[in-house]
């Protein structure tokens, strides 16, 4: 409430220094031009809101001209104040209307001592939202009797701007707004039956010259219309889809309209190529950089306009003179055409360019020239179809004449064309039903022409869809991956670049391999299609990948071999050496306690040459023999393995804790677990309890329907980290001096590999060892 107070105040205090820019309304005043009463501020900024405007000093403010205030494209927001001095007793009705109906944004502001008043018009807002309900810019206001009042207006347009208003009584507005919709109503009448009659023409003949100039029509039709205010108010949608340069966009599209009429009215192609590409490649710089601009930087759209349309101008008259002189018979009615419209164009532009000021004849220009052209244009159409008339009765009679001669001879030729046609129709649809791969052809369109039964089959089985001829085969996927990659094979094949690709899809479940060849089609030099083959090659894929596989286990295979032999050897060779010194050294000594520690010599020798034999054994089954899937007890295979290993030195002073959790069902190969238990429940009584501590073995099973976990420890030195990462090697010995081969636990790990397990090592140096093994339960 405060703020208004003080608004209100400032405006007392500007009806104080009232001076001679103030309206003194007159009784008898019907019409007056407010451009002498009105005083402009620039807000380059865009920011400064109502109560910063007020604010300003009057200075600030500079006076409009008497013919309005005129700009460029701009993004500038303008603002306009004017002061009205009622002096009656009675309360003044007025219309202030501005002239220029293309402004898209019109507020206006008015101080009451109720309050703040707004309003709003343009071209910018849908007709109901308006002011006024009109094609016009208008307000209605009501001015209070003896009071003066201060109006403010903030004016923005993305198009040329002319800031020039007229205040009218509701009588004379009402009066003018008749005569206006009269005029120019007979004016867009005698336009839309022409547009129409053009269309039906077009239609009838098939000729484009009157489909053109239909649109030529429609196109000049809706740009008058944005200088009378029409556009804006019976077609808004326009203004919302080009964001208020509609202006711009039909403008462009009259000049390119109007050049393309030209050229089939004058028929320019049949008498000069060289004049025909220069306005085709002109009528597309028009359209492309407009275009552009239009996205970029829309402003500068309307200066290039006012040069392309001053070319245009002249490429239409220069197509009129040129036309003239070939005798082209509707020459002379278009260049006479364009001369007149020429005219009153240039008039237009000159306006647009600021070199003469707006009035009655620039507001109209367009429409009288138009209006002259389309009398002296629609005639020398008249004379065309008059030409055109003729020349088709003539030839309808040659056509008839020769009709009846080659009838009988076209009927003999079509008969045997199609026999061969069916023929080889015949034949190739046999070709491509009788092979194993898909075939399919797709022409420029990217439309499928023909295929075979094989790439409907795998249509189906891939995308679950089912083409059809004339179809769009791009639309046969429904992944947009795919689209894309198709898009591409097809458009390097369309041109002239054939390929061969790899697909992998699912059929049935299961991942497939195709083989796929794309070549263009080539009709005589033009390539009109795309010729595509499929084949499955699975098949091959997976016997090359199986193929790999096993050269894989081939080579690891031949590695161990010769690791194998050259360990083997030497393992065999070296307890078989022992033996026999040990039998020499027998035989020379006499006596018999000296032979009898010789003689167990001989034993542990030959204990070690039997673990070497089993090791082996194992590694030979575990590698040959296929797997088996019985049930099996854990606790019965470890006390079996137990009482194997009773020979072992010291094995009943082990301590053996045993903790089984077994409730269910466990199937894997019985012989490989006993492998895997033996292995290392002896390497633990071995290595963890032949040192002083803990003689002692864990033996931990948790056993369910998944999997089994089977955790062995001892408490003996444990392993250094040097060995840890080599333990499972083949003939590896953390300790060459000990008595074992190196295969142990390179078997325990190959056995556990065949059951699709997996074993760990935990261990630290002084707190012993634990391997864990996970086997999955082969039911």
């Amino acid at each position: 409430m405060k703020s208004w107070c003080l608004l209100l105040a400032f405006v007392l205090i500007q009806r104080v220094g009232l001076g001679q820019n103030t309206l003194t309304l007159i009784s008898h005043d019907r019409e007056i031009n407010l451009n002498t009463y009105l005083s402009a501020y620039v807000d380059t900024s865009h920011s400064l809101t109502l109560e910063d405007i007020v604010a300003l000093p009057n200075k600030n403010f500079k006076p409009i001209p008497k013919t309005g205030l005129r700009t460029n494209v701009t993004k500038d927001v303008i603002w306009v104040k004017l002061t009205v001095s009622n002096p009656h007793n009675t309360r003044a009705d007025v219309i202030i209307d501005f002239i220029d109906p293309s402004l898209e944004h019109i507020e206006l502001f008015k101080f009451t001592e109720s309050g703040l008043l707004k309003y709003a018009t343009g071209t910018g807002l849908h007709p109901r939202e308006k002011s006024v309900f009109s094609n016009k810019n208008s307000f209605l206001i009501d001015f209070p009797r003896r009071q003066t009042t201060q109006i403010y207006f903030k004016i923005s347009s993305p198009n040329y701007m002319t800031i020039s208003a007229r205040l009218l009584d509701d009588g004379q507005a009402m009066e003018e707004n008749m005569e206006e919709r009269t005029f120019l109503g007979m004016f867009y009448g005698a336009i839309l039956i022409l547009m129409v009659f053009n269309f039906l023409l077009s239609a009838i003949t098939r000729l484009r010259v009157f489909f053109f100039y239909g649109l030529y029509i429609l196109t000049i039709a809706v740009f008058t219309g944005a200088a009378d205010g029409f556009t804006p108010f019976y077609l808004h949608f326009l203004i919302e889809w080009t964001n208020g340069y509609q202006d711009m966009v039909t403008a462009t599209l009259s000049n390119i309209l109007g050049l393309l009429f030209m050229l089939e009215f004058l028929q320019v192609r049949s008498w000069s190529k060289t004049f025909f590409n220069i306005v085709t490649i002109f009528a597309s710089l028009v359209g492309l950089s407009i275009l552009t601009l239009l996205f970029t930087y829309p402003s500068h759209g309307y200066l290039l306009l006012n040069f392309y349309g001053i070319i245009s101008l002249a490429l239409m008259l220069t197509g009129g003179v040129l036309g003239t002189t070939k005798k082209v018979p509707q020459g002379i009615y278009y260049l006479l055409s364009y001369i007149l419209f020429g005219f009153f164009i240039l008039i237009f532009i000159l306006n647009l360019l600021r070199v003469i000021e707006y009035s009655f004849l620039v507001q109209y220009s367009i429409h009288l020239g138009y209006m002259l052209s389309i009398v002296i244009l629609s005639y020398g159409l008249g004379v065309r179809i008059y030409e055109l008339y003729k020349s088709y009765l003539l030839r309808e009679q040659e056509k008839q004449h020769l009709i009846e001669q080659k009838k009988k001879e076209l009927e003999v030729k079509v008969a045997e064309r199609t026999h061969d046609i069916l023929i080889k129709e015949t034949n190739l649809r046999a070709i491509l039903e009788n092979t194993d791969s898909a075939i399919w052809l797709v022409d420029e369109q990217y439309r499928l022409i023909d295929y075979n039964n094989v790439f409907a089959k795998l249509c189906d089985e891939i995308y679950g869809t089912s083409p059809e001829r004339n179809q769009l085969v791009l639309d046969i996927t429904p992944m947009n991956v795919e689209k894309n990659r198709w898009e591409k094979r097809y458009y390097e094949a369309l041109k002239g670049q054939g390929g061969i690709f790899i697909d992998q899809n699912k059929v049935a479940g299961k991942i497939h391999h195709f083989e796929i060849y794309t070549f263009p089609i080539d009709s005589n030099g033009q390539i009109t299609g795309v010729s595509a083959f499929a084949r499955d090659i699975t098949i091959r894929v997976d016997a090359l990948d199986q193929l790999k596989s096993q050269n894989k286990a081939l080579q690891k295979v031949n590695k161990e071999l010769d690791s194998f032999v050259y360990s083997a050897s030497h393992d065999l060779k070296a307890p078989l050496a022992s033996i026999a010194g040990l039998i020499s050294l027998v035989r020379r000594e006499e006596d018999l306690e000296s032979r009898q520690a010789y003689y167990d010599m001989v034993e542990r020798s030959i204990a070690r040459l039997d673990q070497f034999i089993s090791d082996i054994i194992d590694y030979s089954r575990n590698a040959r023999l296929e797997k088996d899937a019985e049930p099996v007890k854990f606790e019965e295979t470890i006390l079996e393995v137990f009482n194997d290993l009773a020979y072992m030195t010291d094995t009943r002073d082990v301590a053996k804790n045993i903790n089984i959790t077994q409730n269910t069902i466990f199937k894997t190969d019985p012989t490989r677990l006993k492998v895997i238990f033996r292995n290392l429940i002896s390497n633990a009584i071995k290595y963890g309890c032949s040192h002083e501590g803990n003689d002692r073995i864990d033996v931990d099973c948790d056993v369910s329907t998944r999997k089994a976990i089977i955790k062995i420890r001892d408490f003996g030195p444990g392993i250094s980290e040097v060995h840890r990462k080599k333990i499972f090697d083949m003939f590896y010995r953390a300790d060459e001096n000990g008595s074992g081969t190196g295969l142990g636990l390179y078997i325990v790990k190959e056995t556990i590999e065949k059951l699709n397990g997996k074993i760990k090592l935990v261990t630290s140096e002084g707190e012993g060892s634990t391997f864990i093994v996970e086997i999955p339960n082969a039911k």
